[in-house]
């Protein structure tokens, strides 16, 4: 527990989304081990607090801030809201949203990123709800690898296809676009994990208190990007949970085979 703790609190330190999932698998503790589970919690969450408060104290020596983990939450909340381009046109968007010039400072602008979300989000709730659904469904279906190839996107070539074309011709220009091959391989493994995933997680529901941390995680995850901008390499770490859910599941089946 308390390696675990200390490796939690590192991933953090990388990214600061994970800031409070530790908290889920400490009432996962109590649920699966009840009244024993007091001595892991409290070793789990020391030795994660520890390593936590490093950076903190770092940050309150070095620039007299109080800093937990990352200071990126009002920002990715608002980027959330308004959308991405690039950080050059996020300054000037958000510049027009506040009506004057966002402040330098780190912790103030902290404050203009918070207050202008909230004027993203007010002008048109429906909208802000319905641009992080879809978002969030763009990032789980876009493999997070694809998008390191240049040239076109081979789903904005299929879709293209499906609205426009669907003819033969037009099969064979979608095997011809730009890094067809890898992307595919990318496509086909990403699905399979997914779909794999799924199964697994229904047919290993009996064990649920060994999936319920897994299936937490890719559930942290998930509403933590609902909420906050969500790309393909931000849902990537759910793979991980993903493909042990699939193997598990995949591997339970055969050996149950194997014993009838």
């Amino acid at each position: 527990m308390l390696l675990a703790g200390a490796l939690f609190g590192l991933a953090t330190l990388t990214r600061a989304v994970l800031l409070l999932f530790p908290l889920g698998l400490a009432i996962h503790l109590l649920i699966v081990y009840r009244g024993r589970a007091w001595k892991m919690i409290a070793a789990l969450l020391v030795a994660y607090a520890l390593v936590i408060s490093t950076w903190t104290i770092y940050n309150l020596a070095r620039w007299n801030r109080f800093v937990i983990a990352g200071e990126g939450l009002p920002a990715f909340l608002y980027i959330g809201a308004a959308g991405w381009a690039d950080p050059f046109e996020v300054d000037q968007q958000l510049n027009e949203t506040l009506g004057e010039e966002a402040s330098n400072d780190m912790g103030e602008r902290q404050g203009d990123y918070l207050e202008a979300a909230n004027m993203q989000i007010s002008a048109d709730p429906l909208g802000y709800v319905r641009h992080r659904f879809e978002e969030l469904a763009s990032a789980y279906l876009q493999p997070h690898g694809t998008t390191y190839f240049s040239g076109e996107s081979l789903r904005e070539v299929i879709s293209q296809w499906l609205r426009e074309d669907r003819s033969l011709a037009g099969i064979g220009r979608i095997f011809n676009s730009d890094q067809f091959f890898p992307k595919l391989i990318l496509y086909l493994f990403h699905y399979g994990v997914l779909i794999t995933g799924v199964i697994g997680a229904w047919r290993l529901r009996r064990q649920w208190r060994l999936t319920l941390p897994l299936l937490g995680f890719i559930a942290y995850v998930t509403l933590v990007h609902l909420l906050l901008l969500a790309l393909p390499r931000y849902i990537f770490p759910t793979m991980l949970c993903w493909i042990v859910l699939g193997t598990s599941g995949l591997t339970r089946n055969v050996l149950a085979r194997v014993e009838s």
